[in-house]
């Protein structure tokens, strides 16, 4: 099932929220790679991400 994840990202970390079986989760990951390997272990490639275009960021 396809979920919809919100991304807001800050210069030390980044917080993800999203509804799984109509649960919101919300979880906050190291602004650094191994965040982001984190954060790919939760999401599948059907699942639709968006994130806030500020700073450096709007190149990801």
């Amino acid at each position: 099932m396809c979920k919809f994840i919100g991304i807001d990202i800050s210069k030390q970390t980044f917080d993800v929220s999203f509804s799984e079986d109509k649960i919101w989760k919300h979880h906050v990951f190291e602004n650094k790679a191994y965040g982001f390997k984190k954060l790919l272990q939760l999401i599948d490639p059907e699942d639709w991400v968006a994130k806030e275009a500020s700073g450096s960021s709007i190149f990801l």
